[in-house]
């Protein structure tokens, strides 16, 4: 559970029946009945101790009034759980595939491992808050065609102002604009502009979206959508012209830039780590940092060091025979139950995306399941290279003896274009039959399926293999395996 937080205040209060104004009234009324009384005695007894006689009642009535209030000292203790955001790291053994050499790639991965503002990662920041500001624009458009509440209206706009806010910082950073060319400097100029004497003024008050529509409230959203999303799209132009001259620039990668997938996080994470703990310490609220990682299952890691910690335990699995999978399916449902247990502000999973468990769940619906944002970090290369994948294997649970066992799955090749490979069933380690797939195009899925007759009752145990091809990326996942039950007729 989160470490509380515990705040305690003392502060004086009136433990009485009756109101303050109640009693305020009672007392300068029974001041008054006492001030004629004593003024009538004194008039009939012609004493000098009336201002005594003043004093005293005024005294009494003073620790009446005192009593009938009730003063006391509260102690006010209260504890608040911060939510947790949720980091977690995929470990299984398809993070350890070596891509293709990318110079730009491999730069911004050594970018993202420093802390130091550098004039590509803070155009890439740029182009960031430009595209959630984008999003948030829209997002307030939806508020107002849904006559959302004039709350919700205005913390969208509070939102889209502390993004555009954001934007222009990172558009004003001494680290970019001594970097950029002539040409650059243009173009940031005119991004500047655009945001500052465009975007703003649109957004300067907010009375049209508030309160009641001025007439042209529809076309000032259009030219609000339009302007974010124009700004959006030469934000992300921008900052690619920026990765261009600083991948020219730096210096060729170095042999630990291209090590394999669990390494370059194991860089990037400590600058991760420095952001976020810099975000934290920014914002108005307060978070939990809980850290794992995962394969089949999730484990958590310790928060001094991320960097260090991954790379020790990835060091334990890597040394393992152990072929190590990614089960999203188990991921998901931990965060589902932990999300229970305790208050999430969000999850983020940095993994390669690949589900490579035969799971009775499907990671999709699991993941609409949730009520939390879930935010996905891809990890690797968006292009598959020469591999067969052998996946989605079914075979029904039970048959009835004399019946046939169908057992289907799905073979999907990359890079393989006019080849074919086998498809081996195997029970008891011997071949029993084989089935040959042809591929016709760079990328293809091909279904199969193997009847197997049931002569005998019992448990029957299958395998099925693809014998690896020649240069094949990955035989891992070249092989499943099912069982039936076959019943008594």
């Amino acid at each position: 559970m989160p470490a509380s937080n515990i705040e305690t205040t003392q502060q004086f209060a009136w433990d009485s029946p009756w109101s303050t104004t109640f009693l305020v009234t009672a007392g300068i009324l029974f001041a008054a009945w006492s001030l004629y009384q004593l003024f009538r005695e004194a008039r009939f007894s012609h004493t000098r101790l009336t201002p005594l006689f003043l004093l005293l009642r005024s005294v009494v009535a003073a620790i009446l009034l005192w009593m009938i209030l009730g003063p006391t000292s509260v102690l006010v203790r209260e504890e608040t759980h911060p939510k947790t955001l949720a980091v977690y790291i995929d470990n299984s053994s398809s993070m350890q595939i070596q891509d293709q050499p990318d110079p730009l790639e491999d730069h911004r991965w050594e970018l993202a491992a420093q802390s130091a503002p550098d004039p590509l990662s803070t155009a890439d920041q740029a182009a960031l808050y430009a595209s959630t500001l984008r999003r948030e624009a829209v997002r307030l458009a939806d508020l107002v065609e849904q006559q959302a509440s004039i709350e919700e209206r205005r913390e969208s706009i509070d939102r889209w102002l502390a993004l555009s806010g954001h934007c222009t910082t990172s558009l004003a950073s001494p680290a970019l604009k001594n970097a950029l060319n002539s040409e650059q400097q243009d173009r940031l100029a005119e991004l500047t502009a655009l945001l500052q004497q465009d975007l703003h003024p649109l957004l300067a008050t907010s009375d049209w979206l508030t309160e009641s529509d001025p007439g042209d409230r529809e076309e000032r959203l259009v030219r609000l959508a339009e302007q974010t999303d124009q700004f959006a799209v030469r934000c992300r132009i921008f900052a690619e012209s920026v990765s261009q001259t600083s991948t020219a620039q730096a210096s060729p990668p170095s042999h630990s830039a291209n090590s394999p997938l669990p390494t370059r996080i194991a860089k990037t994470l400590p600058a991760a780590q420095h952001a976020l703990s810099q975000w934290l310490a920014q914002g108005r609220d307060k978070f939990r940092i809980r850290l794992a990682q995962f394969s089949t299952k999730v484990t958590p890691l310790p928060m001094v060091d991320w960097g260090a910690a991954f790379a020790r335990t990835n060091s334990q699995s890597t040394s393992s025979p152990q072929v190590l999978r990614t089960d999203l399916a188990e991921l998901l449902k931990q965060i589902r139950d932990d999300s229970g247990k305790e208050e999430f502000a969000a999850a983020v999973i940095f993994s390669d995306g690949r589900h490579s468990v035969d799971s009775p769940e499907d990671p999709r619906a699991l993941a609409s399941q949730l009520r939390i944002p879930l935010y996905l970090v891809p990890i690797g290369r968006g292009e598959m290279k020469r591999d067969v994948i052998l996946h989605h294997l079914h075979a029904p649970p039970t048959v009835i003896q004399k019946d046939k066992i169908l057992i289907e799955g799905i073979v999907t090749a990359y890079r393989c274009p006019n080849e074919s490979c086998e498809v081996q069933l195997l029970e008891n380690e011997k071949v029993v039959e084989t089935k040959t797939i042809n591929f016709k195009n760079d990328q293809e899925d091909q279904r199969f399926n193997f009847v197997v007759p049931t002569e005998q009752t019992g448990r029957r145990e299958f395998k099925l293999r693809i014998p690896e091809l020649d240069k094949e990326q990955s035989p891992d996942n070249n092989f499943a395996a099912v069982g039936v039950d076959v019943a008594d007729a």
